[in-house]
């Protein structure tokens, strides 16, 4: 690998990173220690998949306008103390709900919160369904937990579960939450665990890597992922660097444009 490519990775890095910080907006504490926080979190993770940014903030204003005074959003494990009866009265006022006239969530959007209709072996669990049974109704920090305990596979096996979320919506909430909690988790989630889950790039990588002046040589999402993912690595490994995954996206660790970049002028003249 050149000179030339070894920067232009050191800075997709530092632009990703920093985009990537800036967009999640998300108080680490509070999401970890309040039900309704994680959730939030989770469904801006899931609803973003496919949507336009302005259709997902509006389905989660119709979660928050429908929860409020039905379901207990105030409290840190709110979740745990709601009933069926209030879990159906949140149900039917969210399916209900508009705004300009505009229902805006899909059939699919309200199994996913609150589960099939059907009985049987046709039914499904929500997620609500599922945070009700948790201790503390914290999908992040019961996620975080399992990562901790190497048992990322079963949060992701899990969350496939629930109707509407597949395989890009799981993964993407995982590897957020190892990048959020990256200093938490060893070396093996690091590496082996999230690259088990690596997803094709999305429009804002894509975005990030043109910036950068990374140029792929196909136009195919998966084999454009493929070539950023083998660049970020090769650096890596060359530089004992560790490696960050999220979004569909693999940069270098925090510091390391800084490193790089004073790398390259002591190796290049001038």
């Amino acid at each position: 690998m050149d000179n030339l490519m070894i920067a232009r990775v050191a800075k997709f890095s530092y632009l990703y990173r920093n985009h990537y910080m800036r967009i999640l907006g998300s108080n680490i504490e509070l999401i970890r220690t309040h039900w309704w926080h994680a959730f939030r979190f989770l469904l801006m993770k899931l609803l973003n998949r496919g949507r336009n940014e302005i259709v997902s903030r509006r389905i989660r204003e119709m979660v928050e306008d429908t929860f409020d005074g039905i379901i207990d959003i105030a409290s840190p494990d709110g979740i745990v103390r709601t009933g069926e009866k209030a879990l159906s009265k949140a149900r039917l006022a969210f399916e209900e709900i508009q705004y300009d006239g505009k229902g805006y969530k899909s059939e699919a959007d309200i199994q996913m919160i609150f589960g099939s209709k059907s009985s049987g072996e046709d039914s499904r669990q929500g997620i609500l369904q599922f945070l009700m049974a948790l201790p503390s109704g914290n999908i992040v920090q019961y996620s975080i937990n399992q990562i901790q305990n190497h048992s990322i596979a079963g949060v992701y096996e899990q969350l496939c579960q629930f109707p509407g979320v597949g395989h890009i919506g799981a993964a993407t909430y995982l590897r957020d939450l190892v990048e959020l909690f990256y200093d938490e988790l060893d070396e093996y989630t690091k590496t082996v665990d999230s690259q088990t889950y690596l997803v094709p790039v999305d429009a804002c990588v894509r975005r990030v890597a043109k910036e950068s002046g990374i140029m792929f040589d196909c136009s195919s999402p998966l084999e454009q992922a493929r070539t950023l993912a083998e660049a970020c690595r090769e650096v890596s490994i060359v530089h004992k660097l560790p490696l960050n995954f999220s979004q569909g996206a693999v940069w270098l660790c925090d510091k390391t444009f800084e490193s790089l970049m004073s790398m390259l002028k002591r190796e290049l003249p001038g």
